[in-house]
């Protein structure tokens, strides 16, 4: 009562409905269990990295970042943390060797299709390292990845594509990818709607979004996050991730 009277709106825990701690809502996708392997792709300095270790002290997280001067400071950033192994390359739908922008520690650097288009020629670009990730949890004795976080400013589709063959299997649980809902050539990211055709072909829903970046349009990008379906299993109907399995 005393918080209604300063003006406060209290919300209990258990009421937090889904969409608002993405945390909370991998927790309840995988059924109330810790991920055991986490992939963080595009990690950028470990923002994502480290909450992830943080929430999941047990879980294992490979961090991927292919430009150089932000991969440094990556790895400056996760040291103390043992569950953390950062990787220097990009994820794609074939393993080989790309051009990437290579702002320092800029959150909007993307791989360029083998060209570098007449407005890109002043940007500061290297040559990364791409692999699947079918062949990276091949040669790393990866069986299932219970969590998969993509930010790759609109290079999303291309990451999951090479790993088809994972989620035919539905040996990927859960997957956060950055996405938006109109086009904007200064800020790319994936296209939620490809986004979400290309997941329910392999078998998986969405549950939540979280946004990131909105103006008077609406929506400019955000999260969406979509779990393994399995047609066979009823569950309950939950409001909140709080919510007892």
């Amino acid at each position: 009562m005393m918080a209604r009277r300063l003006g406060l709106h209290v919300i209990r825990e258990r009421n937090i409905p889904f969409g608002v701690e993405w945390l909370l809502d991998v927790r309840w996708c995988l059924e109330n269990k810790s991920p055991r392997i986490a992939f963080d792709i595009g990690a950028n300095t470990g923002q994502t990295a480290l909450a992830i270790a943080r929430e999941f002290p047990n879980c294992k997280v490979w961090s991927f970042e292919p430009v150089p001067s932000t991969y440094d400071i990556l790895c400056k950033n996760i040291r103390r943390f043992t569950n953390i192994k950062s990787v220097r390359c990009g994820l794609g739908s074939s393993s080989r060797s790309a051009m990437i922008t290579s702002s320092p520690l800029g959150q909007r650097n993307r791989i360029l299709n083998n060209f570098i288009k007449s407005a890109d020629r002043t940007l500061e670009v290297s040559e990364v390292e791409i692999l699947s990730i079918a062949d990276f949890v091949a040669s790393n004795n990866i069986d299932n990845i219970d969590l998969l976080k993509i930010d790759t400013e609109g290079y999303e589709i291309e990451v999951l594509e090479g790993a088809s063959n994972l989620l035919k299997e539905k040996k990927i649980g859960v997957i956060l990818a950055e996405c938006e809902f109109i086009a904007n050539p200064e800020e790319p990211h994936g296209n939620f709607f490809d986004l979400y055709e290309f997941m329910r072909r392999f078998g998986y829903t969405l549950v939540a979004f979280y946004s990131a970046g909105v103006d008077h349009n609406g929506w400019r990008w955000g999260n969406a996050l979509f779990c393994a379906s399995h047609a066979q299993k009823v569950r309950r109907l939950c409001m909140s991730p709080r919510d007892v399995q």
